[in-house]
């Protein structure tokens, strides 16, 4: 006998685009030898993606992941000697192995003004 009913499945493979990324400092300034907590922010999974089972970060030369949870949805980042500037991404990827996009913010160091004269009290 055959059927003629047809069956329809939802495949859900695709991992989410992270929201965005959040500093544990309210900023995304680092001093050098200091360690900032960052996490990242999912939004609500649409009709065919599947929760992330963890997340893989990008970190900038000069800075080291010194902590992260199980998943790696929060890590410390500490800023070593040389950082001066970069970019810090992180991408969701599924049980399967699917990764999502990335989502990136710009991480800054903050240098003391160079001085612009020397100056003498005799004028020597």
């Amino acid at each position: 006998m055959v059927s003629l009913t047809a069956y329809s499945v939802t495949l859900r493979h695709a991992a989410s685009t992270p929201t965005s990324i959040t500093a544990s400092t309210g900023n995304y300034r680092g001093c050098i030898g200091s360690t900032i907590n960052y996490t990242v922010v999912m939004p609500a999974l649409g009709i065919s993606q599947q929760a992330a089972s963890v997340y893989r970060w990008t970190k900038p030369a000069n800075t080291t992941i010194t902590t992260s949870n199980a998943d790696s949805s929060v890590i410390g980042l500490r800023f070593d000697q040389g950082f001066a500037g970069g970019t810090l991404s992180v991408k969701a990827q599924t049980a399967c192995g699917v990764q999502g996009t990335a989502r990136a913010v710009s991480l800054i160091t903050v240098l003391p003004p160079a001085p612009t004269a020397i100056t003498s009290s005799t004028g020597n």
